[in-house]
């Protein structure tokens, strides 16, 4: 029967053909693939070559307000520094240092 259906063109799967992409080697090549890059992916986290993102945003929100206190607390200290400004003048940097806070807030 076999040799009938190859001598009638029937086609073999062999070595040489392509699977369809949805047989069960194309599943397994895919399950094999996922579960490698999974691995890869908890070695290089016990290298520490990668961080926890939950840390990492932690860590970014304390430097980022950090930063945002010394900002709005430079008007302060430049009041103490140039005690010849006027009130006007202050409150001009004031207004320019919380604006660029602002256009930072909104991503700008």
């Amino acid at each position: 029967m076999l040799v009938q259906n190859v001598k009638g063109g029937a086609k073999r799967p062999g070595p040489g053909r392509p699977r369809e992409a949805d047989s069960y080697y194309s599943a397994l090549r895919r399950k094999e693939h996922a579960l490698a890059r999974l691995r890869e992916l908890e070695v290089a986290e016990k290298e520490r070559q990668l961080l926890p993102a939950d840390a990492v945003a932690r860590e970014w929100t304390a430097v980022l307000r950090s930063v945002r206190a010394n900002i709005l607390a430079a008007t302060s200290r430049i009041r103490q520094r140039c005690p010849d400004l006027s009130t006007g003048q202050l409150e001009a940097i004031d207004q320019e240092l919380r604006s660029a806070l602002a256009a930072l807030a909104d991503g700008e």
